[in-house]
């Protein structure tokens, strides 16, 4: 539903900006194949791995991906793999082991699930490093979620669990999501991807986890452990080294 949304809310703003062009067809293919393909498989992966593990454990498993990231982009884009950024990519690990705190009853299922994820979401930032410096970071963000929509779409219609009956509440919460979540968080993630590369973009985007941990230590009142703050001083500390 949100990512039908942001393709609506995308429409109209670059229709208002003047800023909509059509792809070529070879381009449009990467569109789907960034969309359509890899953002909804790392989302399902992801999505049913929590039916067999703790969340805190494929939280951690996922975000692995920065550290794919780094080595296959020494590996197909030539990004200098220095000792600032593995030192960064160690400390981070440690820092979002101690934030989710996991449990290690396992099911191997459970495992390979967020793994698959983690590298899903791998070939999905490379590829899009590669076709972010042909387009404006927003008319990309509008094709992957657009393409996105269609698969989370079709796979609904197949599941048959098509629900648009929400109340005035829930409806203002999924337009949040699509607004802030989703299209803000993808196009400034592209943009990321452009001004600084795929490493550092990723190094930095182990924010989210923080920001996921605290905002729920402050809304919901759940708790927080000693260890877990090391791990976010660990995380923000990786950050600052990979930045420098």
């Amino acid at each position: 539903m949100r990512f039908l949304i942001a393709s609506i809310l995308f429409i109209i703003y670059l229709n208002f900006k003047k800023d909509f062009n059509i792809p070529s067809y070879r381009n449009f293919l990467y569109f789907v194949l960034l969309g359509g393909i890899l953002y909804f498989s790392q989302s399902n992966l992801y999505l049913n791995s929590i039916i067999f593990i703790p969340i805190s454990v494929a939280v951690l498993i996922l975000y692995t991906y920065p550290v794919f990231v780094a080595i296959f982009s020494s590996i197909f884009y030539k990004e200098k793999l220095n000792k600032r950024i593995i030192i960064a990519l160690i400390l981070a690990l440690i820092g979002l082991y101690l934030i989710t705190n996991p449990i290690f009853s396992l099911s191997i299922l459970g495992i390979l699930l967020p793994l698959s994820a983690s590298l899903v979401y791998t070939v999905y930032i490379l590829i899009s490093a590669k076709i972010i410096i042909k387009y404006n970071e927003e008319v990309a963000s509008f094709y992957i979620i657009l393409s996105s929509s269609f698969s989370f779409l079709l796979s609904i219609l197949f599941f048959g669990n098509l629900n648009f009956y929400f109340n005035l509440k829930a409806w203002i919460w999924i337009l949040v999501v699509a607004l802030i979540s989703t299209s803000l968080a993808i196009t400034t993630f592209l943009q990321g991807i452009k001004l600084i590369g795929p490493t550092l973009s990723s190094l930095i985007s182990l924010i989210e986890p923080i920001t996921s941990i605290v905002s729920s230590f402050i809304i919901f009142r759940e708790s927080f452990f000693y260890l877990q703050w090391i791990g976010v001083v660990a995380i923000f500390v990786a950050i600052i080294i990979s930045l420098k």
